[in-house]
């Protein structure tokens, strides 16, 4: 008895709190959130795939002030001279937070104002529009909130790509209402500068569009303050992204995507991958399993009279499903007529996902609660937020302690081993941007972050002729393994040193013991391109055969491998 007397007064104690201070208390729950990362510090585990290895590492380069916003700049320290404007525009905000800032409390902190903004966002978004009631639809409206934000976006990706969302949805159906606040121009002029118009920018465009469209059909009339909206949004990320659109026709060069391969159109594959999207949002968005929300949106199937929010919610989710389906196809049937079927990811509507899923799960638990029971909504809401904090491998590690993923088993300090390169460029004892490198068995990003200039790189646009030059280093190593050649041949993004034996994804490391005896290179046309050094965590037994030296073994305690340095002869 003494228990539910306890249990009573705390739980009405904490929804009076919730109601009076919802900003407060979501701040505080963030926070609390991302106690591990501000515990451990470079010890945390950090998301490495596409983020560490990737965008983390085009920040730190970009945010240089000899690179910052020289568009015309070639980035010498990647791939011979990589354009500058292949990189993140230099006026978006993540890039102002790596300029005053080191690198990993810039990520931290973007991603801490990423999550409060998500918070804010939505909560914002579902009280005004959504609902206005008080009570246990307000501590509702909360915890969806909270599962928002601590979904497991990658915030590098220029910050409020999808975190933003909620907010800016915010903004523009105030002005659908009439609202002319300053505040709502204020949050669509600042969005483009903190959020990537490639990924999620021309699709939010479409959408609003669509919806503009629609609304103008239904009224005869258009709605002016919405239009002036997305006018201001479009122009906004056309002043951010001038440098990279101009680019696109202005021929500056011919690039690699041109040579992105198509992959065959298989139904059933096809459909197997949509359905897989629907109930586990993209990677890259966000990864979350969308089960509970399923099973809120079918108990809510039951109440006759549904709004057309549910309604059109379950549609979009839907359509944008269904067309990646079709766009697959038609990649198929076009993309070797219509250039941009091939170089352009039109299916990435599923950056609009998390949102969406997310917007149905509060409506379908508010019919819950009237139709059914509270707790059953409640429990609901429990069970989808455990799902999403669970679901994110790199946040239980850091939880936990340990990792279960062998091929991704590295803390922030150990994957980028400062103090074990810091020697390595000890030894050589030459200016860093004398001489170029390639890598091996890590990611080239690695040894970027740590000062060296390579040859190789991770890029998701760079020179056409420069991916030929590079492929002669690797031709032999390609021609031994037909996954190796089609991915490189097929997609090239990840311009890497592949070698046949060599898992392409996996990180190599001390445990893992790897030995290369049949390596072949082209170090002939490697060091035509100015390649000086090999650097390789797994050991080469036939180093000689390939034209090099072997200088040292490298090895460190905080570091998630160990380093072979051979001398290019």
């Amino acid at each position: 008895m003494l228990v539910g007397i306890f249990y009573y007064i705390f739980a009405r104690m904490i929804k009076s709190l919730i109601n009076k201070y919802p900003f407060i208390i979501g701040i505080g729950c963030v926070l609390i959130y991302f106690l591990p990362y501000l515990i451990l510090g470079e010890n945390a585990y950090i998301r490495i795939h596409d983020n560490l290895d990737g965008e983390f590492v085009y920040r730190v380069i970009a945010s240089k002030a000899k690179y910052l916003f020289d568009y015309k700049a070639s980035v010498t320290e990647v791939m011979n001279g990589l354009p500058r404007y292949c990189l993140q525009s230099g006026l978006n905000m993540t890039m102002f937070l790596f300029c005053i800032l080191s690198p990993l409390k810039a990520y931290l902190l973007n991603d801490f104002i990423a999550r409060i903004i998500a918070f804010i966002g939505m909560y914002l978004l579902l009280g005004k529009h959504f609902t206005n009631e008080k009570g246990e639809r307000n501590l509702m409206r909360f915890l969806v909130a909270i599962c928002f934000a601590v979904i497991p976006t990658s915030s590098i990706y220029c910050g409020l790509t999808v975190a933003g969302q909620p907010l800016l949805l915010f903004a523009f159906l105030n002005l659908h209402k009439g609202e002319k606040s300053i505040s709502n121009f204020i949050i669509i002029t600042l969005f483009p500068l903190c959020s990537s118009f490639i990924l999620s920018g021309i699709f939010i465009c479409i959408a609003l569009g669509i919806i503009l469209l629609i609304d103008t059909i239904r009224n005869k009339k258009i709605n002016i303050y919405f239009l002036s909206g997305l006018l201001i949004l479009g122009f906004g990320y056309f002043l951010v992204e001038f440098n990279l659109i101009t680019s696109y026709f202005s021929n500056t060069f011919i690039s690699h995507r041109k040579e992105w391969s198509i992959e065959p159109f298989v139904f059933a594959a096809s459909l197997k991958e949509s359905a897989q999207f629907f109930i586990q949002t993209q990677y890259h968005t966000g990864a979350f399993f969308t089960i509970p929300i399923i099973i809120a949106a079918l108990i809510s199937l039951t109440i006759k009279k549904k709004s057309k929010v549910y309604l059109y919610l379950i549609l979009s989710i839907v359509s944008i499903v269904v067309f990646y389906f079709i766009f697959k196809f038609s990649k198929c049937e076009l993309g070797t007529s219509i250039a941009l079927f091939k170089t352009f990811q039109w299916e990435r509507f599923y950056f609009l996902m998390p949102m969406l899923w997310i917007l149905l799960l509060y409506v379908s638990v508010n019919y819950i609660t009237i139709r059914y029971s509270k707790y059953i909504a409640l429990g609901l809401l429990a069970i989808q937020l455990v799902v999403i904090i669970a679901g994110d491998k790199d946040y239980t590690a850091n939880l936990s302690g340990k990792k279960s993923d062998k091929n991704r088993h590295a803390s922030y300090k150990e994957f980028y081993a400062s103090n074990l390169f810091s020697d390595v460029g000890n030894y050589i004892s030459k200016n860093k941007n004398d001489y170029r490198i390639v890598c091996i068995g890590f990611p080239p990003s690695v040894a970027q972050y740590n000062g060296f200039s390579t040859l190789d790189s991770y890029q998701t646009n760079y020179p056409l002729e420069y991916k030929h030059q590079f492929r002669k280093i690797i031709e032999k190593e390609l021609d031994k393994n037909a996954s190796l050649k089609s991915y490189f041949d097929g997609w090239g993004n990840r311009c890497y040193i592949f070698v046949n034996g060599l898992d392409k994804s996996k990180l190599y490391g001390k445990r893992d013991n790897a030995e290369l005896n049949n390596l072949e290179l082209n170090t002939g046309a490697l060091k035509e391109m100015g390649g000086a050094y090999v650097l390789s965590s797994v050991k080469i037994d036939n180093y000689e055969q390939n034209n090099l030296k072997f200088e040292r073994e490298f090895i460190s305690t905080d570091s998630f491998y160990d380093i072979y340095l051979y001398k290019i002869v």
